[in-house]
């Protein structure tokens, strides 16, 4: 380390560079790409150097380091290259950054796609001053996904490329975005919590908005599990600098009539979840998933109520899994996946649970007690039984008001309704 950094200092004072500052290197690194009529990311492979850095060496952001200097230096030697030409050059365009600070930003149409893209970036997403943004991943779990959905979100809406910096994360640049989503969506560059930023107000005007954004940040920040026979929907463990975050997810499954329970824990963060299956299919059949965890997790537990344990098993493992059991390839699945009648290839299994979701909301309208009765005054509480494959006990709890009639039960107690001249709109509960 010592003798490398002795071989940087020979060659700083031999290019007279010992002494240079952000603006300085600015002009060095401008000068260089100019002359050679590169772009940022043309001349980041050439140095070898991440173009991140290069753009924050030219927005005088950042002093190269004893690494990215050397690396500098060899390529100006090289080439062949004058310093001093290299200065004047830059010098010419080293204030582009400056110029571009003026551009406008990006006026974008609100759209479910751009409402999932920043809800992506308020779950991972990290917003920088340079104009870029990094989104960060689990290279295990996520990597289908943003290949898949969030790459293809961003070359669509904004016509940007992503590019790697390391094996867990990507960025993109686009400051006219970022301009936009600081003036018409109030999301800040740096720390999200420390600005306590939340969802876009326009995000919560409309439904198909509202579902979009709630995607984006389930899909980055939440999760599905089956165990032990209880099912879980849970949005990330948010820190009590998100309040604002908190109250505007909540508003958003409000505004979906979704139910859901928030529990503020011992070690200060926020966990919003949603428990039974009524309100599991709704979220999924409103919201849905572009995930392929999420969709892999959900379907092994319909299909077969199988527990996945992603951490334990992998997810190849469960994705063959899955194959098998149900004879397609499910990583090409087409996003987003809804649980809903659009769904061709789980028609049955949706059908089933449209059925149930119907005889649930059902359940809740009618006097089932007083129709019970009269019913059974009609038809005897035998022909009840055996219509529903019952027994006589449970018909009479029906009467007696002391147990309701399961949500698959409904539909053929209103059935048996229409055939006996029975008007089920005279028992609506007021």
């Amino acid at each position: 380390m010592y003798n490398q950094k002795m071989k940087n200092i020979e060659l700083l004072n031999k290019y007279n560079c010992v002494n240079f500052d952000a603006k300085e290197w600015a002009s060095v690194v401008l000068g260089i790409r100019k002359s050679l009529n590169l772009s940022q990311t043309e001349l980041s492979k050439r140095l070898e150097i991440g173009r991140q850095s290069i753009s924050r060496f030219e927005a005088k952001q950042r002093v190269p380091n004893d690494e990215s200097i050397s690396k500098i230096l060899a390529f100006i030697k090289e080439n062949n290259f004058n310093v001093e030409e290299l200065i004047k050059i830059g010098n010419n365009h080293v204030d582009e950054y400056l110029r571009r600070e003026k551009f406008n930003k990006l006026n974008l149409e609100k759209s479910e796609e751009l409402a999932e893209l920043i809800g992506i970036i308020l779950g991972d997403g990290e917003i920088k001053r340079d104009g870029s943004i990094r989104i960060s991943f689990d290279p295990k779990k996520d990597k289908n996904y943003h290949r898949r959905r969030t790459s293809t979100l961003i070359g669509n809406l904004l016509a940007s490329n992503i590019g790697f910096e390391s094996y867990k994360r990507f960025s993109f640049y686009n400051i006219a975005f970022v301009r936009y989503l600081e003036q018409d969506c109030g999301i800040k560059c740096g720390s999200k919590s420390k600005s306590n930023i939340g969802i876009p107000k326009w995000c919560l005007e409309r439904k198909e908005f509202a579902s979009a954004v709630l995607r984006g940040l389930f899909d980055t920040d939440g999760y599905f599990a089956y165990c032990g026979g209880s099912l879980e929907i849970m949005y990330g463990r948010f820190s009590d600098k998100c309040k604002q975050l908190v109250d505007d997810i909540k508003t958003a499954l409000n505004f979906l009539e979704i139910n859901h329970v928030t529990k503020h824990t011992k070690d200060g963060r926020y966990r919003i979840r949603i428990l039974n299956k009524k309100e599991v299919l709704k979220f999924f059949s409103i919201v849905g998933t572009s995930n392929i965890k999420h969709i892999i997790r959900f379907l092994l537990w319909r299909v077969s109520r199988y527990e996945a344990k992603i951490e334990k098993e992998g997810l190849t493992h469960l994705t063959k899994t899955l194959n098998e059991m149900i004879k397609m390839d499910i990583s090409n699945v087409r996003l987003p996946f809804h649980w809903s009648m659009e769904n061709d290839d789980f028609l049955n299994y949706i059908n089933i649970d449209k059925y149930l979701l119907q005889g649930l909301e059902l359940r809740n309208l009618f006097k089932w007690n007083i129709f019970a009765k009269d019913l059974s005054a009609k038809i005897g509480d035998e022909q009840i039984a055996n219509h529903l494959g019952i027994n006589t006990r449970s018909v009479r709890k029906y009467k007696d008001g002391t147990r309701l009639p399961s949500a698959m039960f409904v539909h053929k107690l209103i059935n048996l309704a229409e055939k006996n001249n029975i008007q089920i709109s005279n028992y609506k509960c007021d």
